[in-house]
């Protein structure tokens, strides 16, 4: 059966965060590693189109709640996972995602600090919103283009060795 990925327009490419709420043993990092081991990931809402280079954001938050790094890779979008691998996460602890793809030539995961992402992107005041999903899909707007451009320039800085 073969399935249909998202065709809606994204103006930026999209990423796939994990939270330490829904997160094996309550650490994004964890569910990062599973995706970067077993290349897949997973996310409840929007889908991504096969071949579309993705984002994999874990965030790390000090004792306060605070967004202190993140840790990130970048991987191309493969086929669509229906097989057991889809349970990965909620067999160690975690969530169970709804939307799930292999992944390919994805990069070394590496945390980044705020003045890390900031110099990397270009994006100053709220450079950590470029981990968040709902930023940069949907309609084009003029104060989401930094944001697109920061994430592209994530994408290629990770990317460049490779």
């Amino acid at each position: 059966m073969s399935k249909i990925y998202n065709n809606n327009t994204t103006i930026g490419p999209r990423v796939f965060t994990y939270s330490d709420k829904y997160s094996v043993r309550a650490c994004s990092k964890n569910d990062l590693i599973i995706s970067y081991k077993e290349n897949i990931i997973g996310k409840d809402g929007s889908r991504a189109r096969l071949g579309e280079y993705v984002l994999i954001f874990a965030k790390k938050k000090n004792e306060k709640d605070q967004l202190q790094e993140v840790v990130v890779f970048s991987a191309k979008i493969g086929p669509w996972v229906e097989d057991s691998r889809k349970d990965t996460w909620y067999e160690k602890g975690g969530n169970q995602w709804k939307v799930n793809y292999e992944i390919l030539e994805k990069t070394e995961p590496i945390t980044l600090s705020k003045s890390q992402l900031k110099n990397i992107t270009g994006i100053d005041a709220d450079c950590w919103r470029i981990c968040e999903p709902r930023f940069a899909t949907g309609k084009k707007h003029s104060d989401l283009i930094p944001m697109i451009e920061g994430r592209q320039k994530l994408i290629n800085f990770l990317r460049k060795d490779q």
